[in-house]
């Protein structure tokens, strides 16, 4: 399966472009791997590039139940902050993470889904002090459940958890900016948590002039 995205955002505070490439059934296996390469700008009130890839590779588990997978991928990336605007450190840094996510997935329907539920545990480590200039560990934990609510099932009672937090393991606490969390809005503005009701990534911490800044753990729950 061939991938391609575009993304840009108004008068040019984002612009996403990604290429990439997934074989669903490698070996005649339910094993899954895969190639990203992409390319990323964010000019908000800073100004940021990342430009990398990621090797993936997934297997569909048997145990606990059929309805579990497992994913592991190999990030390197790197982070050019170019105007850091007084919130970040400017300059270059290198990343190379791994990380893991154990899901389960019961769910009638991967887009519209009536009944079942979704569960993701994910876990990243950067660097570890051994590989590129960026360290840091992140965890995440998210729960997705839905109840038709008729027969029809096209009333649906959707119940959705998600928690996330990111660590440095750095001797100056550096996080890069892309990896910390930011809420607010319907989803479309980039690297963004939506929340509706509130505008583009007005939920989280502040600096005096009300920039964003980014948090280092997010919880959200909504029924």
């Amino acid at each position: 399966v061939l991938s391609l995205q575009w993304d840009f955002g108004t008068e040019g505070t984002y612009r996403t472009f990604r290429i990439g490439f997934t074989e669903p059934w490698l070996y005649n296996t339910p094993t899954s791997g895969g190639v990203d390469i992409y390319s990323t700008k964010q000019n908000y009130t800073y100004e940021i590039e990342e430009t990398g890839f990621t090797l993936n590779i997934g297997r569909r588990l048997k145990f606990p139940d059929d309805y579990f997978s497992g994913d592991w991928f190999l990030k390197i990336q790197r982070t050019n902050t170019i105007h850091g605007a007084g919130l970040y450190e400017t300059g270059v840094r290198n990343q190379v993470s791994i990380g893991q996510i154990i899901s389960r997935n019961s769910t009638n329907s991967p887009i519209f889904p009536s009944i079942g539920s979704r569960l993701t545990l994910m876990a990243e480590v950067a660097g570890g002090r051994i590989l590129g200039t960026i360290n840091f560990y992140k965890l995440g934990f998210k729960s997705e459940a839905f109840k038709s609510l008729d027969n029809a099932g096209k009333i649906v009672l959707a119940s959705l958890f998600d928690i996330e937090s990111i660590s440095s393991l750095a001797g100056d606490n550096y996080v890069p900016p892309n990896e910390l969390f930011f809420m607010g809005g319907g989803g479309l503005a980039y690297n963004t948590v939506s929340l509706r009701g509130y505008d583009d990534r007005t939920i989280g911490p502040q600096n005096k002039f009300r920039s964003p800044l980014g948090g280092r753990f997010l919880m959200k729950y909504s029924v």
